[in-house]
């Protein structure tokens, strides 16, 4: 089947789906900025979009030449960015169903750990192939479904007049993570380590992980947040 083809399937499937409108809160509306209440409410929430657009352009821009200076050949680094994006595919759905059963932040401080170990023991494996693989796709899968993790618990704790706001305001961390990113991992890889990419990756993610204890929402509804972290 075509691209077209598939494109008007889709296109007719979204057709027969109702409009909705985000409600209007002219209480809070009133109470000041918008954005600075989504801030308040829900700024743990906000951090995984900044945290993903850093880790990949970081992983696009910076590890190929990462994995040069370590003595990659470049069919390597291409499988490896590959084992990467596989490991974020296969671990999406199960990460959503579990956040769906015992919480997004449980989900998300873990996830947030695990990635960590392995952004931090990437250094520690070399140009040692087959543990870059394993390492890369356990940290694309369980950091690979942080920016979407993170937009899901904004809905389960936000009202619902919030969540454009919440969602423009991720989209504003994803675009600044992405610019961080190579900036970041270029700077580091001149002039302070060739593993700093990593190092800044890991440091980020488990700082992250340790905010997610200190952090109370100020509001839950739905089951998503049943049985989580309080």
């Amino acid at each position: 089947m075509s691209r077209g083809a598939i494109f008007i399937v889709v296109l007719l499937l979204v057709l027969r789906l109702d409009n909705e409108f985000p409600e209007r809160n002219k209480r809070e509306a009133a109470q000041g900025n918008r954005f600075m209440i989504t801030y308040r409410a829900a700024w743990f929430v906000l951090i995984p979009g900044l945290l993903y657009g850093l880790m990949e352009a970081s992983m696009n821009s910076s590890f190929p030449l990462y994995g040069l200076r370590i003595g990659l050949e470049g069919h390597w680094i291409s499988l490896l960015l590959l084992a990467f994006g596989v490991g974020s595919l296969v671990l999406q759905l199960p990460l959503g169903m579990l956040s769906d059963r015992i919480g997004r932040k449980p989900v998300l401080i873990v996830c947030g750990l695990t990635g960590a170990f392995a952004f931090l023991a990437i250094p520690a494996a070399g140009s040692q192939v087959a543990a870059l693989f394993l390492l890369f796709a356990l940290a694309g899968g369980v950091v690979g479904s942080f920016y979407t993790l993170g937009l899901a618990y904004a809905a389960d704790i936000l009202p619902r007049p919030m969540l454009p706001t919440a969602n423009v305001i991720a989209s504003i961390h994803f675009s600044v993570g992405s610019m961080l990113g190579p900036a970041l991992g270029g700077f580091g890889i001149r002039y302070v380590s060739v593993h700093s990419i990593f190092l800044i990756l890991g440091a980020a993610f488990l700082v992250f992980s340790l905010l997610g204890f200190v952090f109370r929402p100020g509001r839950s509804q739905g089951p998503a947040e049943q049985g989580g972290v309080p």
